[in-house]
C-alpha cells in the first residue's frame, strides 16, 4: 500500500516535470522563432539600403514596427563614410600617400535628418557608394522561455543579448 502511494506520488511528479519541461521547450522554440524573423527582417531592411542606396523613412519606420511587433528590443543603425587624408612631410607638404579614416554618424543624426523636427515633411537619408551601413539589434528584456530556463539553472538570461549586427557597403547604385 505504501508503495503505491509514493510511486503514484513519483509518476505524478515525473508527469508534472515533462509537463513544464515541454511548456519551456515550446517557449525557448517561440523566442528562436521571433529572433530569427528579427534577424530576417534586419538583413532586408541593410539590403534595401545598400540597393536604393537611401534610408527610407516609410520603410524604416515598416521595419521598426515589424522588429518591435516581436518583443522588445533595442535598434542602433550607423553609416561610415570613408575619408582619405592627404600625408604630409615634415615641412607640411603632401607627400603622395594618404591615410584613411572612417567618419561615423550615428543613428541620433540619421533620424534628425529623416524625421527633422521643425518639418512637417519627412525625407530620405542618402547613403553614398561605398559607405558601410550596420544596423544593431538588441533585446530590452529576456523572453519568457530563456527567464523559465535561467529560473530553473540559475543562470543568466537573454536580457541584452544581440540579436542580430548587419552591415554591407552601399553598391555603385546607390547615393551620389
Amino acid at each position: 500500500m505504501a508503495g503505491e502511494s509514493v510511486g503514484k506520488i513519483f509518476s505524478y511528479i515525473v508527469f508534472t516535470l515533462t509537463i513544464v519541461a515541454a511548456v519551456m521547450i515550446l517557449l525557448l522554440k517561440i523566442g528562436d522563432a521571433q529572433d530569427t524573423f528579427v534577424r530576417n527582417q534586419t538583413t532586408s531592411f541593410v539590403d534595401t539600403c545598400r540597393t536604393t542606396g537611401e534610408i527610407n523613412p516609410d520603410n524604416y519606420r515598416a521595419f521598426y514596427k515589424s522588429v518591435y511587433g516581436m518583443g522588445s528590443y533595442t535598434i542602433t543603425m550607423e553609416r561610415k563614410q570613408l575619408i582619405s587624408y592627404p600625408n604630409v612631410d615634415g615641412s607640411g607638404n603632401p607627400d603622395g600617400t594618404a591615410r584613411d579614416d572612417w567618419y561615423v554618424t550615428n543613428m541620433r543624426d540619421i533620424m534628425s535628418y529623416m524625421y527633422d523636427l521643425n518639418a512637417t515633411a519627412e525625407q530620405s537619408y542618402p547613403l553614398n557608394a561605398g559607405d558601410m551601413f550596420t544596423i544593431e539589434v538588441r533585446k530590452k528584456e529576456a523572453d519568457v522561455g530563456s527567464r523559465m530556463l535561467s529560473f530553473f539553472t540559475s543562470g543568466a538570461d537573454n536580457r541584452g543579448q544581440i540579436v542580430i549586427k548587419y552591415s554591407g557597403v552601399v553598391g555603385s547604385n546607390g547615393g551620389d
